[in-house]
């Protein structure tokens, strides 16, 4: 998977498990780096965890 779409990818997880319920889901391209990355840590499974890293390294 590309870099591009890796991003895309973990958001979906994350909106199909409801994770993101207190936020306005239609402006979620605005989400700071540091929410995504500790609701990726907190929610999602290993594999994914370890897609994190081509992007913020």
């Amino acid at each position: 998977m590309c870099d591009k779409g890796v991003r895309p990818f973990l958001f979906r997880g994350l909106k199909d498990d409801n994770c993101f319920w207190s936020y306005d889901v239609s402006k979620m391209n605005s989400i700071f780096d540091g929410t995504f990355i500790e609701y990726v840590l907190l929610y999602l499974y290993i594999d994914d965890i370890n897609k994190l890293f081509p992007l913020f390294a």
